[in-house]
């Protein structure tokens, strides 16, 4: 990975390329921010071979997909993209901008009030916005803006440009017989529907000349009926290398299969690589791989067997922007390696910034190192090594504090170590160990199976950070101590039913979700309910589809609006939104209702220490993602 590569004339120190995932970090008109050049600055320092900058928007409104997205649809956009691409130079590598048009994948709300445009009046499932079928002289007019754009890049100092051709925006969905059905030059059969992206190279190597890399990324297949399979896109790989562009960025997916561009945990490492792979066998040109690739040992293997000519990361940049670094360095064991939850860099991806579950300096990166350690350290009481304790007593000990952590238990990690017993979560291991690894470097004085005791002190401390987490919620139900009666980790700690036993799963949060799968794959007769009327509820919604889905192939049995009311000798008394009453008889009933705040300490410590913080689910039973933001947040506003 770590060998020179060639992307037509550029050449690249190594084998890793970061790729392009959309911040939201421009302004609302589109102009790079502080934020954003501080954001790629700090992943251009951290070892990759190249960056590709974020879809960026060759026409505005109507084209962009995001509320903030990165904009080169006019010449005012020229001066902030030369000071992104001189913040990469700066770190001796080469710089891409990727141009893009939403078509029918944006809605309304983020175009303004203008209705999207397409090949064809067809919706995206996904967003359901009805999309304009564009005119002949609409199609010339884009592809000018193409040409445009590009032209803006080379000004701007960019190296060469990508053409988004993938996840089912306005190229790729003129690409595709399930977004173009149009009868002109523009469709009908295969020359037809490349007509759009080859007239785009065309004119933008007319432009520039063909010394200008031009990259193209495409969804290889996009796992949906009626659209690009494999088969079909190795001939679209063939034409696109005799249109003389550069190298084939390989992905997957549109927004209506979108658990294939941005999977969940549930993926296996590096699951698409095998279309690159067969891509790779139609042309000569490079091919870079991408999707769900975490771990040194995996690129590695990708380019030894000469699957991928170039491998690109973009979540686990975003976690790590020193992962090409510290693998250089033989430090991977220091690397923090994204977990695929899906809920900082995606949930609110749309409308808001990106952030990070794990890495809470993702869109700080513009004020680190801006705050000044303190004069006086502080001593700095954790309570809980869970994630957002953790994270508060690695934070505190490099602000200079000296910090002692408490944990009851004989080792860290808190609720993480239920999490990642559970089916599809083994990457929460990573964390653990993470943090495993952080604290024996730290200046941490770590108390495993300690527990904290207030009166142990009898003048009062200085600053305490309580991070005691949560316990399951236990209704107060008639026959609720029944024997038959067991917890989330009753399911993961051996306690498990094991075949053919009748198990109801009562709650249907991520949790009950995840055990139900688990006792299935257990051989068990399964019933999942829950109260709501919504599955899933507290999960980002691509891992929630990915989810869903698994649920139904899984054929699990699931009631919703649906509530638990008795548990009696005969079975358990349930009861619909209309209070009607009905009987089931399980062997087993798992309580997966959520959790309840364990901050008891907060009344006992009260008046005993000078400043005192309550975070993570100690404060509010929440995710990850709010748990170390809450531990980080919290050490930054000490004095």
């Amino acid at each position: 990975m770590f060998s020179e590569g060639k992307i037509g004339s550029l050449t690249l120190p190594n084998r890793l390329i970061m790729a392009p995932l959309s911040t939201n970090f421009a302004d609302y008109e589109g102009k790079v921010s502080e934020k954003m050049l501080a954001y790629y600055e700090m992943r251009a320092k951290g070892g990759v071979g190249m960056i590709i900058v974020e879809n960026s928007q060759v026409e505005g409104p109507r084209g962009k997909n995001t509320v903030r997205q990165l904009c080169v649809s006019d010449d005012r956009f020229i001066s902030g993209l030369k000071r992104l691409a001189s913040a990469i130079h700066r770190h001796h590598i080469p710089a891409i901008l990727q141009l893009h048009h939403a078509g029918r994948q944006t809605t309304r709300e983020i175009t303004g009030g203008v209705q999207p445009v397409a090949p064809s009046p067809v919706p995206c499932k996904s967003l359901g916005e009805m999309p304009r079928a564009l005119m002949i002289e609409e199609i010339e007019e884009i592809e000018e803006r193409f040409v445009k754009a590009a032209v803006r890049a080379k000004a701007a100092g960019f190296d060469g440009i990508e053409l988004h051709g993938a996840h089912g925006y306005l190229i790729g969905q003129f690409m595709s017989p399930y977004t173009n059905h149009r009868r002109d030059l523009y469709g009908g059969d295969f020359e037809g529907r490349m007509r759009f992206p080859l007239r785009i190279i065309e004119k933008i190597q007319r432009a520039l000349g063909e010394d200008f890399p031009i990259l193209f990324r495409l969804s290889a297949d996009e796992f949906v009926k009626g659209g690009l399979t494999l088969e079909e896109s190795k001939r679209i790989a063939i034409r696109l290398e005799e249109a003389g562009i550069d190298a084939l960025d390989v992905s997957a997916g549109i927004y209506e299969s979108l658990v294939t561009i941005l999977e969940p945990m549930s993926y296996k490492e590096g699951w698409r690589v095998y279309l690159a792979r067969d891509i790779k066998k139609m042309v000569s040109i490079p091919v870079i791989t991408v999707g769900n690739i975490r771990y040194p040992r995996t690129v590695e293997e990708i380019l030894v067997k000469g699957n991928a000519d170039f491998v690109a990361m973009g979540r686990a940049l975003i976690a790590d922007p020193e992962w090409p670094l510290k693998v250089k360095e033989g430090r991977e064991e220091e690397i923090l390696y994204c977990i695929s939850c899906n809920e900082g860099c995606l949930g609110n991806r749309l409308t808001d910034y990106i952030g990070c579950s794990i890495n809470p300096e993702v869109g700080r990166e513009n004020r680190l190192g801006r705050k000044k350690k303190p004069s006086m350290p502080r001593e700095i009481t954790v309570i809980g090594a869970g994630p957002a304790g953790i994270t508060a007593a690695l934070q505190a000990d490099k602000m200079g504090h000296h910090v002692v952590l408490y944990e009851r238990q004989p080792h860290i990690g808190g609720q993480l170590r239920f999490f990642a017993s559970m089916p599809m979560k083994h990457r929460i291991n990573d964390l653990i160990r993470y943090f495993e690894v952080q604290l024996e470097k730290s200046g941490v004085e770590l108390r495993l199976g300690e527990e904290f005791d207030p009166r142990d002190f009898p003048h009062p401390l200085d600053v305490v950070v309580i991070a005691t987490g949560s316990i399951p919620y236990h209704p107060i139900l008639p026959g609720i101590h029944d024997k038959r009666v067991i917890t989330p980790v009753d399911c993961l700690d051996g306690s498990c039913p094991r075949g053919k036993e009748d198990v109801l799963v009562v709650g249907g949060g991520v949790t009950g979700c995840e055990l139900a799968l688990f006792l299935k794959s257990l051989g068990n007769r399964v019933i999942l309910i829950e109260k709501g009327d919504r599955l899933a509820g507290d999960l980002e919604e691509i891992s929630r589809m990915d989810l869903l889905n698994r649920l139904t192939r899984e054929k699990i049995q699931i009631f919703l609006n649906i509530s638990l009311r008795e548990i009696t000798e005969e079975g358990a008394i349930l009861a619909d939104g209309d209070a009607k009453k009905f009987l089931v008889r399980p062997t087993k009933i798992v309580l997966a209702m959520g959790n309840q705040s364990q901050a008891i300490l907060r009344r006992r410590l009260k008046g005993k220490a000078n400043r005192l913080f309550v975070i993570g689910d100690a404060k509010e039973p929440r995710t990850i993602y709010y748990a170390v933001h809450d531990a980080y947040k919290a050490i930054l506003s000490i004095a």
